[in-house]
């Protein structure tokens, strides 16, 4: 199940209802509380994270980078994502518009290990967990 996905049982309907009425803005008339399985979830980070080495021959430097890919989403259809965050060994690397699947990151010490996750960030500020990591 991924990540901050609550399911509520069937049994607690009215109580969810009552508190999602109270606690937010969005009414139980626009969740549909009696025909799928209920989850009170926020933005979920971007799928099938990929990372492979590249080498950037030039005539007299030859450069090393890694080029991330990804897709985006399912789960994050009804939100409006505004961009994604990439984090190299923990630490914030870049933002990238939500329109881009790709990245190419030239480390400073390319021959070290490194680990990227990432996370999607709509267009209120909120941002994901991170995603599963990949590392080369």
């Amino acid at each position: 199940m991924a990540t901050g996905v609550v399911p509520v049982a069937i049994s607690t309907l009215p109580a969810v209802r009552d508190f999602v009425s109270q606690t937010t803005t969005v009414t139980p008339v626009d969740l549909n509380f009696d025909s799928q399985l209920y989850c009170w979830n926020l933005l979920q980070p971007p799928e099938n994270l990929s990372l492979t080495e590249q080498v950037n021959r030039g005539l007299f430097k030859r450069e090393k980078y890694f080029l991330l890919r990804w897709s985006p989403n399912d789960l994050n259809r009804s939100f409006a994502i505004a961009e994604y965050r990439i984090y190299r060994d923990v630490r914030l690397i870049a933002s990238v518009p939500s329109s881009v699947f790709q990245y190419a990151d030239v480390p400073l010490d390319a021959e070290a290990r490194h680990s990227y996750s990432m996370t999607a960030v709509d267009t209120q500020g909120r941002e994901s967990p991170r995603s599963v990591s990949v590392a080369k």
